[in-house]
């Protein structure tokens, strides 16, 4: 099968920070690809070292890369202009709302911006999540078929199934050279306060799961 994924990013050790969804959109073009489809990723970067399939860089200008502003609203624009007729899917995981309607779009949700802005701290960042749920609501409507990560994504995105995030068998700890903590642990990584909810996650840690396993350990 011919597959098409159109991304913002893939992961690049020369970018401070890249967002977890694009690593996850990076892994399933590689496993696909393992998979024996012909898969082609669309986005700002070049494919990382380890890609297994082909990456095509759009022509987006570079001055505008150091602006979320332009990154955000005016990408989009550009991948309308994509020529995608010839893939047999296309896959979509974000800042596609431009996309011309096709019978062979995917789009998968990996969360809510509307939940992101309910949490979210600072008034331009709260503002920049309610737009962009806007969005998710323009492309949820003009995919062919839309998939959500969980059931919570489900509270305000409507979507066709509930497809969980996998876990490669490589993380796999029986085959892994280091053994599980002696006691059960959670590991945290993200901020305290904002749309992480990292102190929520304390809460819970010492109202709940302390009174059911006292010798467990939450690791932020």
């Amino acid at each position: 099968m011919k597959i098409a994924i159109v991304t913002k990013f893939l992961p690049n050790r020369l970018r401070p920070k890249t967002g977890g969804v694009f690593y996850m959109v990076h892994s399933f073009a590689n496993a696909l690809s393992q998979k024996g489809h012909d898969v082609t990723v669309f986005s700002l970067d070049d494919g990382p070292p380890d890609a297994m399939y082909h990456s095509c860089k759009i022509n987006f200008p570079q001055r505008f890369l150091g602006s979320r502003f332009f990154v955000y609203y005016l990408y989009p624009f550009y991948l309308r202009a994509l020529d995608l007729e010839a893939f047999d899917v296309i896959h979509t995981s974000g800042d596609d709302w431009c996309l011309q309607k096709s019978p062979q779009w995917v789009r998968t949700f990996y969360g809510s911006s509307l939940e992101e802005a309910r949490h979210s701290r600072g008034f331009l960042r709260t503002i920049n999540h309610y737009l962009l749920y806007l969005f998710e609501i323009i492309s949820l409507r003009r995919c062919a078929y839309s998939v959500a990560i969980s059931v919570n994504t489900t509270k305000t995105l409507k979507t066709d199934a509930i497809v969980p995030c996998p876990v490669n068998q490589l993380f796999n700890t029986k085959k892994l050279a280091f053994k599980k903590t002696p006691n059960p642990s959670i590991p945290f990584v993200g901020t305290l306060n904002g749309r992480k909810r990292g102190r929520l996650l304390i809460k819970k840690f010492l109202l709940d799961v302390i009174a059911m396993h006292p010798n467990s350990e939450l690791h932020l």
